[in-house]
């Protein structure tokens, strides 16, 4: 058996284990790299540094964040092998940087400039409860108990090459239930009558409103994902705890 037919079996017998997108990332990897440098080579003679030599040309480009990901699919793939060609091979290293945390005078600024917008909501999920993008997406208003003063976090919707699909968030421990932030409370009762999702827009929609408030109001572009990164870092400023859910 060639490494491309082991490769796409192997791809295959984990569709029904792995999220779509993960099933997408994984076969993108394998027939952009994986199968170009190594597909020719038999399961019997793929050695250590055949990998090695096709992560080092990756590597080299400066797509460090590549290369990264194709040992690591090689990696769950490959160790699978009788003589397990994998074990000796360094993963490749790759600084992830993490977007820069909001100060509270741009904290201010950008809620001053999201108030009455009508994804006031779930830009503030984002903000103030440190939702990502996918989870308030994916967020129905029937997950938010007023009463009990929670929302509970079970789904999200996530883009594929077929679309924008509901699945489970992240991993076990994403899917939680966490108070509802005070400031919250307001625009959430406001709307209480309201039924199906909090936002209807796709992941990539709402990235594309967070980018025109941030531009409309001149504030320093962050991420929606940066948001999360703006509430944990200004829980800890104030002196919460981490997993506080609001400012």
């Amino acid at each position: 058996m060639t490494t491309e037919e082991y490769m796409l079996e192997w791809l295959n017998l984990r569709r029904l284990s792995l999220k779509p997108r993960t099933i997408e990332m994984y076969a993108d990897l394998i027939d952009r790299y994986i199968v170009p440098a190594l597909g020719g080579i038999s399961c019997a003679e793929l050695a250590p540094t055949d990998i090695a030599a096709m992560l080092a040309r990756i590597y080299d480009t400066g797509h460090t964040r590549t290369a990264e990901l194709v040992y690591i699919t090689c990696k769950a793939a490959l160790s699978d092998l009788p003589q397990n060609p994998m074990r000796r091979i360094p993963r490749p290293k790759h600084k992830q940087t993490s977007p820069k945390p909001w100060d509270d005078a741009t904290i201010r600024s950008y809620s001053a400039a999201i108030k009455g917008h009508k994804h006031e909501l779930a830009l503030s999920l984002a903000l103030f409860a440190g939702l990502r993008r996918g989870e308030i997406c994916g967020l129905r208003w029937e997950s938010i108990d007023q009463t009990a003063g929670t929302i509970s976090i079970t789904t999200q919707r996530t883009p594929t090459a077929h679309g924008v699909i509901e699945c489970s968030p992240k991993s076990e421990s994403s899917i939680r239930v966490i108070p509802i932030p005070t400031r919250l409370r307001p625009l959430i009762a406001a709307q209480a009558l309201r039924s199906g999702l909090v936002c209807p827009l796709s992941p990539s929609g709402l990235d594309q409103a967070h980018k025109s408030i941030c531009r409309a109001a001149n504030l320093p572009y962050t991420t929606l994902h940066g948001l999360r990164h703006t509430m944990a870092t200004a829980c800890i400023r104030h002196g919460a705890d981490m997993r506080c859910m609001q400012i």
